[in-house]
C-alpha cells in the first residue's frame, strides 16, 4: 500500500495547466498525450525515458506504467496504438502515467501492520491523484464549462464517455 504527499485538486489544476503551458496547449481542446510523452526527454527532462513494451512481457492487466525510480514509462503496444488512433481510455491512461510523473508522486510503502484501520484520503492516494490529473489535463474545466453535455466534451475532448461525464459533472460544480 502507498500513501502520497497530499495536494489538493487546484494544486494538481495548477500543474497540469503548467504542463499544457510547457507543451503550447494552453488553450487545447484536444491534447495528444502520446505526443507529449514523446516529447519530455527532449523538452523538459533528458533523464525520463519511455518504451512501448510488447504486449507479451507485461501482464495483460497492465497497460501502461511509470517507475519513479528509474524514470522510465513503459506502455503497452496495444494501449499505445489504442492511443494514437484517439480512443479515450488508452489517452487517460496515458495521462494517468503522465500524471504520475508530473506530480512526482513520492510513494511511502506503508508496512502491513500500520495498515490494517489506515485509511488512506483521497488526496493523499497516488492514484487518485494521477487521476485527477489525467482528468483535468485532457478536459481544463475552463474549456470545458462552456460545453452543452458530457457527449461533447468526450468528442472534443477525445475521452470516454465514463471520464467525460465526469470532467463535465465537476467542471460545472466547481470554480477552479
Amino acid at each position: 500500500m502507498f500513501i502520497a504527499q497530499p495536494r489538493s485538486k487546484s494544486d494538481i489544476l495548477e500543474r497540469a495547466r503548467h504542463i499544457r503551458k510547457v507543451f503550447e496547449l494552453d488553450s487545447a481542446i484536444y491534447v495528444p498525450v502520446d505526443e507529449i510523452i514523446e516529447r519530455i526527454d527532449s523538452t523538459i527532462d533528458e533523464t525520463f525515458q519511455w518504451e512501448i513494451c510488447d504486449d507479451c512481457y507485461i501482464p495483460a492487466d497492465v497497460e501502461a506504467f511509470y517507475d519513479p525510480q528509474q524514470n522510465f514509462m513503459c506502455i503497452s503496444n496495444k494501449t499505445y496504438v489504442d492511443a494514437t488512433n484517439g480512443n479515450g481510455r488508452a489517452r487517460f491512461t496515458l495521462a494517468h502515467e503522465l500524471g504520475h510523473y508530473i506530480l512526482g508522486v513520492d510513494k511511502v510503502i506503508l508496512p502491513r501492520s500500520s495498515i490494517k484501520n489506515l485509511k488512506i484520503l483521497a488526496f493523499q492516494n497516488p492514484e487518485w491523484q494521477a487521476n485527477t490529473f489525467a482528468s483535468l489535463f485532457l478536459a481544463l474545466p475552463d474549456i470545458i464549462r462552456n460545453f452543452h453535455n458530457a457527449f461533447e466534451v468526450s468528442e472534443k475532448c477525445g475521452l470516454s464517455y465514463q471520464a467525460s461525464d465526469i470532467a463535465f459533472k465537476n467542471a460545472k460544480k466547481a470554480n477552479m
